[in-house]
């Protein structure tokens, strides 16, 4: 269910149809899932540096890397396709004329 969700986007609605369970069980799948993925990677994967030295480590990798002095990380950004939530109006609707949500990432230089 939860790797279905995250490729496609689909909705809680069309995931119950495809796995005939209730929409509030494919909910609870896919927090559940997601806080235990979260819990058991985010420190591994999505640490913060903490000390002067890994800074400096990122900043002389985007030099010797990119070139590009002084950079502390990269942004990145992209539409993540979705289908029209009901009753969003254009809420959800982008300058390329298609429902999406934007993710946004932050990298370092490796």
């Amino acid at each position: 269910v939860i790797f279905r969700y995250a490729a496609s986007g689909c909705s809680f609605k069309d995931l119950h149809y495809t796995y005939r369970v209730g929409v509030s069980t494919v909910s609870n799948i896919i927090k559940e899932v997601s806080r235990c993925i979260w819990n058991n990677l985010s420190e591994k994967f999505m640490r913060l540096p903490t000390s002067v030295d890994e800074w400096e480590q990122i900043v002389s990798g985007f030099n010797k890397k990119a070139n590009f002095p002084h950079c502390l990380g990269a942004v990145d950004g992209k539409h993540i396709r979705l289908k029209k939530p009901l009753n969003s109006g254009s809420l959800y609707i982008n300058y390329k004329d298609f429902f999406s949500i934007i993710l946004l990432a932050i990298v370092d230089s490796d």
